[in-house]
């Protein structure tokens, strides 16, 4: 409940970067719904350089380049912005996406590998394995904790991180009987954001779905 509460008066000091950032998020997603992946590229390389990289836009970007150029020129993209950030959890993120997203890859085979590796970060810090499974396969064993996890992590380091997971989150209340005394708590949080400006059709869905009601002009 906290967390959700402090989120949500974090992100309303910063309304019109989140709305800047879902308006390009969906002109990239239009495009590359329509297949023209030379402009989404583009359009996202346009965005990184005016705002900074994020989990978001490596995931987003590494996906792009496999799907335009293949495995080969994925690899040897993500393996010059790792370069970047050696020994960093980002980095380690980034070689984590990159690998997931080649051709060979799948889904049994990448579930289990992080099954069996991510567990040893945690000679390095106890939440590492958690926030690495919810980040590399969406994978929550205990969404009560793994989601403050996320939130601490990236509160401090990147805003459309932070958002994207707080989205998460709220979706994860609504479809998760065992999380049903959240409930109230969220939709009061979604209620706000919307209230106050946000432009997010997730935020409309997510209203209606926790109990909520939808204006006719929302």
């Amino acid at each position: 409940d906290r967390e959700l509460a402090w989120a949500s008066f974090w992100f309303l000091g910063q309304s019109h970067k989140i709305n800047k950032f879902r308006v390009i998020a969906i002109e990239i997603q239009d495009l590359v719904l329509n297949e023209k992946l030379f402009d989404a590229s583009s359009l996202l390389d346009r965005y990184i350089s005016n705002n900074g990289w994020s989990l978001w836009a490596v995931e987003l970007r590494c996906a792009i380049e496999q799907l335009m150029n293949g495995t080969e020129a994925q690899k040897k993209w993500s393996a010059a912005l790792q370069a970047s950030a050696t020994n960093t959890i980002p980095g380690l993120l980034m070689h984590i996406f990159s690998e997931r997203d080649e051709e060979v890859t799948s889904h049994d085979s990448f579930y289990s590998k992080c099954q069996d590796s991510f567990p040893r970060y945690k000679t390095i810090s106890n939440w590492m394995p958690r926030y690495l499974l919810y980040r590399a396969i969406g994978q929550m064993d205990d969404p009560r904790i793994a989601f403050p996890t996320a939130f601490a992590r990236e509160a401090t380091s990147c805003l459309v991180d932070y958002y994207e997971s707080f989205i998460d989150c709220i979706k994860t209340i609504c479809n998760q009987k065992s999380l049903s005394d959240l409930r109230l708590n969220a939709l009061a949080v979604v209620e706000n954001l919307r209230a106050n400006g946000f432009i997010d059709h997730r935020l409309d869905k997510l209203q209606f779905a926790l109990g909520g009601s939808i204006s006719s002009d929302a």
